[in-house]
């Protein structure tokens, strides 16, 4: 798989600003939070000035830490053993949802409901990618994963079960990146065979299948939403320097 590097979520106006300004007037700097991690952090938001972020231990345990607002829980292991790195996304306001490969490469998510963990529950199929999770609105959600044939498979929560795996096709060299373009819609991204950069993009009922958006890419992509119907995806040029492309 290739490097990887994430961008977090906001409105189209902060995502351009990172181009020639920045984004708050002053940053709190790094703020150390303990624990050991030996994977990537994902984090997620849970609602105004929220937020939940999730990791590997030692162990291969999820952790977890969550700001309420005004101070950090510290490290909360939530079990499971994981082969992946972890990726969450919000459910809707102090919900949301973690998801990771368990040592048979089998998909697990654990669910906060704003109070408690529901523990990792298995969601079956086999992946070879780390998964990427993206909401699709109050309690929805949906995360992909490459399948053993390096196709894109989804698998999408209504809010009260899953779909379980559909295969998408295609045929990809990186980690998928999922972000939300509003209620029921999302787009899923991945680098194809030559490095460029394939979008697939559901509008809540059907996927529109692979599009190619050309670039040569040495790194995963990331990809967040910009508002209303739109996101934008990054990613490492074969020059390492950063490239975006905004749509659709």
């Amino acid at each position: 798989m290739k490097n990887k590097f994430t961008i977090l979520a906001g409105t189209t106006s902060v995502i351009l600003s990172l181009v020639s300004q920045p984004v708050l007037a002053a940053w709190s700097g790094p703020q150390g939070l303990g624990g050991t991690y030996v994977s990537n952090v994902s984090c997620a938001s849970l609602g105004t000035n929220q937020v939940i972020c999730a990791g590997l231990g030692t162990n291969n345990e999820l952790f977890v830490n969550r700001f309420n607002g005004i101070s950090w829980s510290g490290p909360q292991g939530l079990g499971g053993t994981y082969v992946s790195n972890p990726s969450c996304a919000s459910l809707g306001t102090s919900q949301v949802i973690c998801a990771g490969l368990g040592t048979n490469n089998e998909l697990f998510v654990n669910r906060f409901n704003g109070s408690s963990w529901s523990g990792p529950q298995g969601l079956g199929g086999t992946y070879a990618s780390d998964p990427s999770c993206a909401s699709l609105g109050t309690n929805q959600v949906i995360c992909a994963g490459l399948g053993t044939n390096n196709a894109l498979f989804v698998n999408r929560f209504n809010g009260i079960s899953w779909s379980g795996p559909q295969g998408l096709g295609g045929t990809y060299v990186s980690n998928p990146s999922c972000a939300s373009l509003g209620t029921s819609q999302v787009i899923c991204a991945g680098l194809g065979t030559n490095n460029a950069l394939f979008v697939n993009q559901f509008n809540g009922i059907s996927w529109s299948g692979p599009q190619g958006l050309g670039g040569t890419y040495v790194s995963d992509p990331s990809c967040t939403r910009l508002g209303a119907s739109q996101v934008i995806c990054a990613g490492l040029g074969t020059n390492n320097a950063l490239f975006v492309n905004a749509g659709p």
